[in-house]
């Protein structure tokens, strides 16, 4: 798998502030993630988990995480339960697919 981030969306996750996040949107085709687009939505955030509305489910296909350091193991977990997880932190970009890391192209 690969995840292929469009050059805006990339220079948006990158003026984010740290440990700001966002749902990710966008299509899967074959081996390729697609990344089109990133809402912005009222979360409520709990230990094991978070809420968001209204919930695009349709082109919902991950979460956008920004980080001063490496991602935590919280979130490697949640990592695990999305086609495409983003994090962006003192390490650099890091995408993964249901938790297992995947190269990213920036397009």
């Amino acid at each position: 798998m690969r995840a292929l981030i469009p050059k805006p969306l990339m220079k948006l996750m990158e003026e984010l502030y740290e440990e700001e996040g966002a749902l990710l949107l966008g299509k899967i085709l074959g081996k390729t993630i697609i990344l089109e687009a990133m809402a912005f939505t009222p979360c409520e955030v709990w230990e094991r988990g978070f809420e968001c509305l209204p919930y695009p489910m349709e082109d919902l296909i991950g979460v956008f995480h920004k980080h001063r350091e490496e991602p935590s193991e919280r979130d490697l977990r949640i990592a695990t339960l999305w086609p495409l997880y983003v994090v962006l932190s003192g390490k650099g970009l890091m995408c993964y697919n249901y938790g297992k890391l995947v190269e990213a192209l920036i397009v």
